[in-house]
């Protein structure tokens, strides 16, 4: 019940203003989501990335956290597609601490460097719930995605045909 009213946020009917899954799509399109996720989401994380490339024709990548701490943090090259990538950090309260702490000092780094980013919000009050809802949540801004980028989310030509020359 709870997940059918989470949902019921994101029917088309609902206007963009108050749509977070329409207005992820908005700061999503002509660009290249880079989606960060803790361990606990990683597996939603890709999905989001899969359903993006597979729905919406759109390039994603995922990286989960701590890893990406370690290494893509210290990225800023080539410079110039600065403004074509922006960043969906998965925010959830049941992360660790420390994790929550180095998205938001990771944040401030972006907006120092003028790149583009957004917190998303899990719901529910356990795990199970929490993927969900993200998993929910980025099959809409897929679909909405794909709108945006005026192709239909259900062929899968590029697949099917890497399959005729395998």
């Amino acid at each position: 019940n709870l997940l059918e009213q989470f949902g019921q946020s994101f029917l088309p009917t609902v206007p963009t203003e108050k749509n977070i899954a329409k207005y992820l799509a908005f700061f999503c399109f002509d660009h290249l989501p880079i989606i960060l996720a803790s361990e606990k989401f990683a597996a939603t994380a890709r999905r989001w990335k899969t359903q993006f490339n597979e729905n919406s024709k759109n390039f994603a990548v995922w990286e989960s956290l701590p890893e990406s701490l370690h290494n893509t943090i210290e990225s800023d090259k080539p410079w110039r597609l600065k403004d074509e990538f922006i960043f969906l950090f998965f925010d959830s309260s049941l992360d660790e601490p420390i994790f929550r702490q180095s998205a938001k000092i990771w944040q401030k780094l972006l907006e120092q460097e003028n790149i583009h980013w957004e917190a998303v919000m899990s719901f529910g009050d356990n795990l199970f719930m929490a993927n969900l809802s993200y998993i929910l949540l980025g099959d809409w801004v897929s679909f909405y995605l794909a709108a945006l980028n005026q192709v239909a989310p259900t062929p899968v030509e590029k697949i099917k045909w890497l399959k005729t020359q395998l």
